[in-house]
């Protein structure tokens, strides 16, 4: 589950006639111009639209087929050719993925988890909703052994009304009778640790959420499930420090995106990982916990690396290509919500 950190304008192609006498220009039916596809969003900002739009024509720049980004008002649209499933699913994630980058210290040797882990356990409403808790050990660079309890929920599948399903954010069609609505790990984890009045976090600590899959077998498509890390609030690298990023994939760590920093991050993760030997760090994209690797020592290069350990093959690939341009190109200023596809 924890990956290894490593040192480590459109362009429309026209048909140009010759100009030579004779020649004559063939023209083009309506019928024959090819369909056009449109992904509508919104934003709440009408102010942040100009910006957003330059970030998207980074994000798409160079895809195939060639993606058209115009706006009105507080809409934006990405106009494009027909494509596959797989090539608009690409660009639902680079529209509606900000783009935060940030890394935190995940605390660890936590009485305070201790404590809410051993709650838990005694607690029936915990097991109605079946939140596990479990403990994640490993040694330092020194030799030191350290602990980490967390809480788990697996994504479960709720008979709901088409009310209770829009709640839920379902996009599936529901009918006014029930019907299956897919509740996320996360949501359910959320939504208990929201109703513990008793729970009091540190000053400057927060939750972090990292999706991950269980398999009994190798190759088993196995079932999501999401847990927790108690982390510092404070991020000490983000978006801004990001240079670059790319995909690397190897047989070992799937679909992997390798990101450079900028003289600012490099430094900045130097004298993290300097001052948190055999600690784990968090390293977060738009509030999901990507990768939690141990530092074993200092890193000096300024590169990351973040495998997508709760994906497929298939899907890990095309999720890593999206976030490398999405890093690559930085944030959003402001979230989008898909309004409609045409």
């Amino acid at each position: 589950m924890h990956a290894f950190l490593a040192l480590l304008s459109m362009c429309a192609l026209v048909a140009c006639g010759s100009g030579k006498a004779g020649d004559s220009a063939v023209p083009t039916t309506a019928s024959e111009s090819p369909a056009r596809v449109q992904l509508v969003y919104e934003m709440d900002d009408a102010s942040l639209t100009p910006a957003t739009a330059e970030v998207l024509r980074k994000r798409v720049q160079g895809l195939q087929p060639a993606v058209e980004v115009s706006t009105e008002g507080a809409t934006i649209t990405l106009s494009f050719a027909s494509a596959s499933e797989s090539e608009r699913e690409m660009l639902r994630l680079l529209a509606l993925r900000v783009g935060n980058l940030s890394l935190h210290k995940v605390i660890t040797d936590s009485p305070f988890m201790s404590t809410l882990c051993e709650s838990v356990r005694a607690d029936s409403k915990a097991g109605v909703m079946r939140i596990e808790t479990a403990l994640d050990t490993w040694q330092g660079p020194d030799g030191q052994i350290h602990r980490d309890c967390y809480l788990s929920a697996s994504d479960r599948t709720a008979m709901l009304t088409a009310e209770e399903a829009r709640q839920e954010g379902c996009t599936a069609e529901v009918s006014a009778e029930r019907s299956p609505c897919i509740i996320s790990g996360r949501t359910i984890l959320e939504r208990y640790l929201a109703g513990r009045d008793d729970l009091k976090l540190d000053e400057g600590t927060e939750f972090g959420f990292e999706a991950a899959i269980s398999t009994a077998l190798p190759g088993d498509e196995g079932d999501r499930f999401w847990r927790t890390y108690y982390q510092e609030s404070k991020s000490e690298v983000g978006s801004a420090q990001v240079r670059s990023a790319t995909v690397n994939s190897s047989p070992e760590l799937g679909a992997a995106l390798v990101v450079e920093l900028d003289e600012h991050g490099k430094l900045a993760l130097a004298a993290l990982t300097r001052s948190h030997l055999g600690d784990k760090l968090g390293i977060s994209i738009d509030d999901v916990v990507q990768s939690v690797p141990v530092v074993y020592s200092e890193i000096n290069g300024g590169r990351l690396m973040l495998s997508l350990p709760a994906l497929g093959h298939s899907q890990g690939q095309s999720e890593a290509k999206a976030l490398a341009r999405i890093l690559s190109s930085g944030p959003l200023p402001g979230p989008m919500q898909l309004l409609r596809e045409e």
